[in-house]
């Protein structure tokens, strides 16, 4: 028999073979895979996905038991209720945080970007924008580890793998582009704090995989300014503190041109020359980052826990009034 292990004061890991079924609250992580395995007993259940694509039964015949549905952004309640057979009035926009453990820099590597993620999801294009920056001791660092991603990569068929390959020969022979690879957790707040702008030209390869941005928020917590793409929740989210362009390639009928790298380097370029936008817009992406702490997102899921334990009192209420 498997016992629990408890890892805090009231929190308890179980193994995956004896654990307690009879509960207040079920969370599902993702899908709802776990209710095809064991017989739970609670009378509020809980899926939290972190993207559009949960498994909610091969016929989507799970999806009417969900009783909540938290969610990262309106963007994320949005698309997972035009995509999947979700209610949207049990979904609850709860967000993400983070860890305001980075001290509010005075100082910046001037010329510094800084690039955290899947580089399928458009390192290509901060490369692009790298290239036109005419500004001195320019650098791009690059947090993620892009040749473990390339590796799972290189041998398929497809224009991602190919751009893939087109960013190693950039990476590796571009004066101030330096692949980090994996980073320490102290490590990664220290490329945060130096970075002087974040640029990220979000390109995601799947549909509603950019319903908040963590990576763009805690370079916020670090005081970059913040350039970003109006991808998805990207305005929602950052649209106070940042400032939002067009992705590269993206024509604008109303605008009647096409944006591309060049535009972005230009927004780049004025705020590292300019000491006193460069300053607010440090301010004002700290300033938001204050906003979306861990313990916000907490006050979120106890506001929403609430309102589905009113909710299943008064079913029960009326189940036992009958």
């Amino acid at each position: 028999m498997e016992h629990e292990e408890q890892r805090g004061s009231t929190e308890y890991w179980w193994g995956p073979s004896a654990f307690p079924t009879d509960l207040d609250v079920l969370v599902e992580v993702h899908n709802l895979e776990g209710l095809t395995w064991a017989k739970f007993n609670a009378p509020i259940l809980i899926c939290m996905t972190n993207g559009i694509d949960p498994w909610l039964g091969d016929n989507n015949e799970l999806a009417p038991l969900v009783d909540g549905w938290p969610c990262f952004s309106q963007c994320h309640v949005d698309l997972l209720a035009s995509q999947r057979p979700v209610d949207k009035e049990k979904c609850f926009v709860t967000g993400l945080g983070v860890n305001l453990h980075h001290e509010e820099a005075s100082y910046k590597m001037p010329g510094r970007l800084f690039f955290s993620n899947d580089p399928a999801r458009g390192l290509w294009h901060v490369l692009d924008i790298y290239d036109k920056l005419a500004v001195t001791d320019k650098s791009l660092h690059i947090g993620y580890d892009f040749y473990k991603q390339l590796e799972a990569r290189r041998w398929q068929a497809t224009a991602t793998a190919e751009l893939l390959w087109e960013c190693k020969r950039r990476i590796e022979t571009t004066a101030g582009v330096v692949s980090l690879g994996n980073l320490s957790q102290s490590d990664l707040v220290r490329e945060e704090l130096e970075c002087q702008v974040h640029a990220m030209p979000s390109d995601p390869p799947n549909l509603g995989s950019q319903i908040h941005g963590i990576t763009q928020m805690e370079c916020a917590a670090a005081g970059a300014a913040l350039v970003l793409s109006d991808t998805e929740a990207f305005p929602e989210i950052f649209g106070g503190a940042a400032t939002i362009l067009p992705l590269p390639g993206t024509y604008l009928p109303e605008h009647n041109r096409r944006y591309d790298a060049q535009d972005w380097a230009e927004v780049i370029e004025e705020l590292m020359k300019d000491p006193a936008r460069l300053q607010e817009a440090s301010h004002n992406a700290r300033a938001l980052a204050e906003q979306h702490t861990w313990a916000r997102v907490v006050e979120n899921w106890e506001k929403m826990l609430e309102v589905l334990a009113l909710k299943a009192l008064g079913e029960k209420a009326e189940e036992l009034a009958v």
